[in-house]
């Protein structure tokens, strides 16, 4: 995308925070139903394993969390050079 126009940039950062906010809702998804699965556990073994499951998954989220930072940092470096040429 080395020709690509800023809108275009941006475009595409839009499109790849959607896919990473959608797999966000997924872990979230995800999450739930490990507690939900947890809650009903009877055993304490299960429940040891679903517990690690859930921290596993919010470990995953958190660093979603990051990646999606930073995505928005990267757009909102192209909303500036889209504000500065359209003011040209």
């Amino acid at each position: 995308m080395a020709d690509a126009s800023p809108s275009d940039l941006f475009t595409a950062y839009v499109l790849d925070l959607r896919v990473q906010v959608e797999a966000q809702l997924r872990h979230l998804t995800e999450i739930q139903q490990h507690m939900e699965t947890w809650r009903a556990a009877d055993e304490d073994a299960q429940r040891a394993a679903l517990a690690d499951l859930i921290e596993r998954s919010i470990q995953q989220l958190v660093a979603s969390n990051i990646t999606v930072k930073q995505s928005v940092a990267e757009a909102a470096g192209v909303i500036s050079t889209l504000r500065s040429t359209s003011a040209s």
